[in-house]
C-alpha cells in the first residue's frame, strides 16, 4: 500500500472519530464521507421498512438481482430502486448491503460480490 492510501485510510479513520466525538452528535445531521477508500453514510434514525418491488424480465441469464434500498440523501432516506446486474467475473452471489445501528446512529454496510 502506497504512503498517499496510508494518509487518506488515516483522513477517514480521523474523519470518523471526531464525527463521533462531537458534542449533540446524536442530533446532528447524517453525513457521506469519502476519502478515495471508501464511503461511510450515517442518518441519525432508522430507514422505513424495504419497499416491495416487482422484478422486470431477466436480461441475462447470468444476472442476479440486487434488491432496491433505503439511500440517505439530503437529509432523508430515498427509494433507490432494485435492478439486475452483471456479477463480476468469478463472483456469483450478491451479499446485500444493510443499515447497521451503531451507537446513536444508523450506518450504511454496502452489500458485495461473493
Amino acid at each position: 500500500m502506497s504512503l498517499f492510501s496510508h494518509l487518506r485510510k488515516a483522513a477517514l479513520l480521523s474523519a470518523l472519530v471526531l464525527g463521533m466525538a462531537m458534542p449533540g452528535a446524536a442530533s446532528a445531521p447524517a453525513f457521506a464521507v469519502d476519502m478515495g477508500v471508501a464511503v461511510v453514510i450515517w442518518a441519525p434514525y432508522a430507514p422505513p421498512s424495504p419497499r416491495s418491488e416487482r422484478r422486470p424480465k431477466k436480461p441475462k441469464w447470468n444476472f442476479i438481482w440486487v434488491s432496491g434500498r433505503w439511500d440517505w440523501q439530503g437529509g432523508k432516506y430515498v427509494w433507490v430502486n432494485g435492478a439486475w446486474m452483471a456479477p463480476p467475473q468469478g463472483m456469483h452471489r450478491w451479499k446485500p448491503g444493510k443499515w447497521e445501528h451503531q451507537s446513536n446512529y444508523w450506518v450504511w454496510v454496502e452489500g458485495e460480490w461473493l
